[in-house]
């Protein structure tokens, strides 16, 4: 009865550590989407015109770059 009590908690130790890091790039990765969407939520309102430019150009710049995260983080995780 000890060793599979023993064993059953060695399986949930390495469930949870290989757990862990997955948690957390999602956590991360929701974050990201959070504020890029509350940026965009702020940017509605703005008139569009040259001056603006900029900052839309670097909203994009964020939401892409967040985009690209994601697509390198999910087959590493998920599929290997």
């Amino acid at each position: 009865m000890t060793t599979r009590r023993h064993f059953n908690a060695t399986l949930l130790a390495a469930g949870a550590a290989l757990a862990t890091p997955l948690a957390r790039a999602n956590d991360d990765t929701a974050i990201h989407v959070l504020v890029g969407l509350i940026v965009f939520a702020l940017m509605l309102p703005m008139k569009l015109d040259f001056l603006a430019a900029g900052m839309i150009e670097n909203i994009g710049l964020y939401w892409h770059f967040v985009d690209l995260v994601w697509i390198f983080l999910f087959p590493l995780l998920y599929l290997f």
